[in-house]
């Protein structure tokens, strides 16, 4: 090793022993990793009585820790899993450096931890399986994969912040496998995966519907959806909008647990071209309605066609027909309880430049039960031009004016307009003069609000659009739970008509108000509970 200067150090009057600075130690390098330490080695120097190891997370070595070893190899400790780190190395006599550092940019990355243990799964109901696992120290949460095959291909992926996940929606009567992960607060993988697991979805039982009886009162259980079309996969502005994949379960599980007897859902995508991108069927509301029937429940749709073209399948080459196709808003009933007497779709006619298409969709439908009939209708209003949104909520009104002839009347949908919008003095007083009110009888900047409809309101403080944010605080009146969401999804009915419960669907920790794993969709589903006459 060559020396390389002679300095004299002095202090004051005094001077110190002259040092030689000799080059920097040469040949650093890894020998082993773990998930929190580095063991490094280096060619030693014959004059070192130590060596200084400087550690960084940048290649800078800015905010650099500092070890101290009095052999040439060492173990550096308490270092962060999965990560890389940048590292040098002098050598020291007597406490004092002796060389330079070596060259910067030498590197290495620490390992994963091992994946979480304890995973448990067992069959639930028809088509959901819940699964429990042990905690990782340092997870910000738990992202849980599902698949029909050992290699997971095609699987499903659910997140939560807890210890447990239930995964609905699956192939009823089949095997699935299962494995978790650790995640950091960004999403990234803190451990290796789990080791898998594997249950037995309990087989698909429809159940008998009720004998109909002449009278009596009919409740019926409505809910209203937008469900983020798939095309916004990898579009969506903010990463927290997983992709329909990871959404679908929760989704599914937002409709199999409100035991709905119909649901208006929006951006129900109704397109064959993102297939791929689907667990089962050729469109988005297909997927949605196998998963329903999968997850144990009856449902069916008031139109399956993709397009009012000839060849109904696809938009390819058009030959215009008529089939009552509303774009991407469907309606699916509970046909245990429900029939279906007639069904339609309405293009409204005042639509946006340039934007998609808004419609309304329609059906007659009667409890079996009862016999009682009414008209449920869904919709999407435009979100992107305030005068064609307003407009075609007046179309919406002299549409279903028309219709519903002498039948109650329940409309549900996205309005894309809160109360708190200058247009909600005209447009909600609208609606209750054409004789189907607000269920919550919500009123332009009245908050709380006067004469409530629905007798129970269950989460009624949170709005109903969460801007893909698992802090409930921000889209809620967390501290004013007497007042009312600021919602632009709303539930419409007939003014006579008894409201028993109106809900806001969110599944959170009422502890840490933390929304619980992946968001569904950056609505939340509103459903209400009406008495017809």
């Amino acid at each position: 090793m060559g020396v390389i200067s002679t300095v004299a150090v002095t202090t004051g009057a005094t001077t110190a022993e002259a040092v030689d600075l000799v080059a920097a130690p040469a040949g650093l390098h890894r020998v082993v990793s773990t998930a929190h330490t580095i063991s490094l080695d280096w060619r030693g120097i014959r004059r070192a009585s130590a060596y200084r190891i400087q550690v960084s997370k940048h290649r800078s070595m800015s905010h650099a820790r500092y070890y101290r070893f009095g052999t040439s190899s060492g173990t550096v400790r308490r270092l962060a899993p999965l990560t890389r780190y940048y590292y040098r190395v002098s050598a020291l006599r007597s406490g004092r450096a002796i060389s330079g550092y070596s060259r910067r940019g030498t590197s290495a990355m620490t390992r994963q931890l091992p994946g979480p243990t304890g995973l448990t799964a067992s069959a639930t109901a028809p088509g959901a399986v819940s699964l429990t696992w042990k905690g990782v120290a340092g997870a910000s949460g738990y992202r849980v994969t599902a698949s029909t095959s050992r290699t997971f291909t095609n699987p499903v992926r659910v997140g939560t912040t807890r210890l447990d996940a239930t995964i609905s929606g699956l192939s009823s009567g089949t095997t699935h496998y299962f494995q978790v992960v650790a995640v950091r607060a960004n999403g990234s993988n803190l451990t290796r995966q789990s080791a898998t697991v594997q249950a037995v979805t309990s087989p698909h039982q429809v159940s008998t519907p009720p004998a109909p009886v002449t009278d009596g009162p009919s409740d019926v259980r409505a809910g209203s959806y937008n469900v983020t079309s798939v095309s916004l996969d990898g579009r969506y502005a903010d990463p927290e909008m997983r992709t329909w994949r990871e959404r679908r379960p929760g989704v599914l599980a937002n409709l199999l647990g409100e035991n709905l007897d119909v649901v208006g859902l929006q951006e129900a995508n109704h397109g064959t071209s993102f297939k791929s991108r689907l667990v089962s069927g050729t469109t988005q509301f297909d997927d949605i309605l196998q998963g329903l029937q999968t997850g144990g429940q009856n449902f069916a749709i008031t139109n399956p066609y993709t397009a009012n073209c000839v060849n109904a399948a696809t938009t390819y080459n058009c030959t215009y027909q008529d089939r009552g196709v509303a774009g991407s808003d469907r309606i699916m009933f509970n046909a245990d309880r429900l029939s279906m007497i007639s069904q339609g779709g309405y293009a409204y006619p005042t639509q946006r430049t340039g934007g998609n298409p808004m419609h309304l969709a329609y059906a007659t439908l009667q409890v079996k039960r009862t016999g009682d009939r009414f008209l449920f209708a869904t919709t999407h209003l435009d979100a992107g031009d305030a005068t064609v949104r307003y407009t075609q909520w007046r179309e919406l009104i002299a549409k279903v004016s028309q219709l519903k002839g002498d039948l109650p009347v329940i409309v549900v949908g996205d309005f894309n307009m809160q109360k708190m919008d200058p247009n909600a003095a005209t447009y909600l007083p609208a609606m209750k003069n054409a004789g189907m009110g607000d269920v919550l009888n919500q009123e332009y900047r009245i908050n709380p609000g006067r004469s409530v409809r629905a007798k129970l309101m269950v989460n009624g403080w949170i709005n109903s659009a969460n801007h893909v944010s698992h802090d409930v605080k921000t889209f809620s009146y967390d501290d004013a739970r007497t007042k009312t969401g600021n919602n632009i999804d709303y539930v419409f009915a007939t003014n006579s008509l008894l409201v028993k419960e109106w809900k806001m669907v969110i599944k959170y920790d009422p502890t840490t108000l933390r929304v619980d794993g992946v968001i569904p969709s950056d609505h939340n589903m509103v459903r209400a509970t009406v008495t017809l006459p």
